[in-house]
């Protein structure tokens, strides 16, 4: 079994963190923009090989959701956000807690809400993205009859297979960003969707904010500017 945690820091970002406990039998690789930065966990790679026009948070994006382009051969990719750290020192241990070997995508749940159109609105009130991108990726949503409270996943901590299906959520997940909000909560479900797929619900924890396999949330040390 060949399972590779991932992470993303570009711009600045988030500040560099590296995991105090880690499992020294699978491959940490975080992607990153910052030429000086080393680590003896991490295995550091320059993002120069991102060829889309996009701006840096789509970049970080386009690492995030494209797990079967960015990574080596493996069979299991667990990506998190740079602001949290791993928490587990046993992969085994963590896929046998989730159940995951019965799903091919597992997230927590968001802690609040459970629809991507409640979860727009706030994005709009928020000014967390363009409200006439996020309106018409809505409207679109809905001609498509996409229905309402379908559930909405935390996106900072990520389970995956590396098959066929799971490449194919990617693939709509990763257009949907490019080409419409970079708040890619809004249209990871959708993707879901999409192409036939469940996203599991993580059993273990309160939420990605409270369990045993992360580390608190840090703030960011800076924001995307739109």
């Amino acid at each position: 079994m060949k399972v590779v945690v991932y992470s993303v820091n570009i711009g600045g970002y988030d500040f560099f963190k590296t995991p105090k406990i880690y499992d020294p039998n699978i491959r940490y690789i975080l992607f990153t923009d910052n030429k000086y930065f080393r680590s003896n966990i991490w295995e550091v790679c320059h993002i120069d090989f991102i060829k889309e026009k996009v701006d840096n948070r789509k970049k970080a994006r386009y690492v995030k959701i494209n797990s079967h382009l960015v990574l080596p051969e493996h069979d299991i990719n667990i990506w998190i956000d740079h602001c949290y750290l791993t928490n587990f020192n046993d992969y085994n241990q963590l896929l046998t807690k989730t159940n995951f070997n019965d799903c091919d995508v597992m997230c927590y749940k968001h802690n609040v809400r459970n629809c991507i159109y409640d979860e727009a609105s706030v994005v709009i009130d928020k000014k967390l993205d363009y409200p006439d991108v996020v309106e018409n990726q809505m409207c679109r949503y809905r001609e498509e009859e996409y229905p309402e409270n379908y559930g909405l996943f935390d996106s900072g901590f990520i389970i995956r297979k590396n098959n066929d299906l799971v490449t194919s959520f990617n693939q709509t997940w990763w257009e949907e960003v490019k080409n419409n909000s970079g708040r890619d909560q809004l249209s990871q479900v959708y993707s879901a969707w999409k192409n036939g797929i469940d996203i599991c619900q993580n059993p273990i924890g309160n939420s990605i904010y409270s369990n045993e396999f992360l580390t608190p949330k840090v703030k960011h040390s800076n924001k995307w500017v739109l």
